[in-house]
């Protein structure tokens, strides 16, 4: 009799137990993935405020932070950031990008869905240095009074937008019809049969040089030729490719295609950027020899 008890409680209990697990991982394949991009610091309470909002307006989300370290209103190294990371989200993310967001009479509010994922921004330009062809779709955000006058949309728009998204609602609620994003140019190299001419398009925090040089432009000119990099002064040059930072000494300066697939200049354990004096949009040149 007693052992018929504990066998049903037992099973009672291994019942409750596998459907906890089966909820736990329903709930988290169901869980929206939010990401920021911002000029926001760690310093403050805005980041934290964000974040705060979305866990307030979200049945289940997840929160990632790219980064909030962007220089203020640098579109440019936000579109850096995110173009090389977005990607390694599960489709349907929703990436938010607080930088220069405020809505003026020429810079609307916006959502944009591409490689099935979707972005919510200020139409500043943003989008010419995220994606090398034009978006799938784009939409503007519907604005009221308090929009309008808010001088933290990063969280009073951005994240509701983003709430609204990962709850799967209609974007018909809170859009008003397409839009034409805003078009900016970005810094291209300079390419001749012999040379290219670059620039350093970002530096990291360990003092890695990214250059606008694609390993795939390096091919095409290159033709498997000898080669010269060269910046800032001639006794800087390399003269070879790496496949990885420690294929040189510590201390010594190297050249490698990075994961973005594009030319990095960096120092095995070192700055390169320091040691160098190398800052953003310096020239970056190669030249091959025949």
């Amino acid at each position: 009799m007693y052992y018929g008890l504990n066998q049903e409680n037992d099973l009672s209990m291994f019942y409750s137990f596998i459907f906890q697990i089966l909820r736990g991982l329903i709930i988290f394949a169901a869980m929206a993935v939010v990401t920021l991009t911002t000029d926001l610091g760690t310093k403050d309470f805005y980041a934290a405020s964000i974040k705060g909002k979305l866990y307030n307006l979200c049945d289940e989300v997840s929160i990632v932070d790219i980064t909030h370290e962007v220089p203020s209103f640098d579109i440019e190294t936000a579109a850096f950031n995110l173009k090389n990371s977005y990607q390694d989200f599960p489709k349907g993310s929703i990436h938010i990008i607080g930088v220069d967001p405020v809505k003026k009479e020429d810079q609307e509010h916006v959502v944009v869905f591409h490689n099935q994922h979707y972005f919510i921004s200020a139409d500043n330009g943003v989008f010419s240095f995220l994606f090398n062809v034009p978006p799938t779709k784009v939409l503007k955000l519907k604005s009221d009074e308090h929009n309008n006058k808010t001088t933290f949309p990063v969280k009073d728009v951005f994240a509701a937008a983003a709430s609204h998204i990962a709850n799967g609602k209609e974007l018909s609620d809170i859009t008003a019809g397409e839009h034409i994003l805003l078009k900016k140019n970005s810094i291209i190299p300079t390419l001749s049969s012999n040379s290219m001419n670059g620039h350093a398009i970002y530096i990291d925090s360990m003092g890695n040089i990214t250059a606008n040089i694609t390993k795939s432009t390096f091919a095409q000119i290159g033709l498997g030729r000898k080669f010269e990099i060269s910046f800032r002064r001639p006794e800087h040059s390399i003269k070879k490719i790496s496949a990885h930072y420690n294929q040189v000494p510590r201390g010594e300066k190297i050249a490698l295609f990075n994961n973005c697939e594009n030319l990095e200049i960096a120092i095995n354990e070192g700055s390169a950027a320091k040691l160098f004096g190398i800052k953003r949009g310096d020239v970056v040149r190669v030249n091959f020899l025949d």
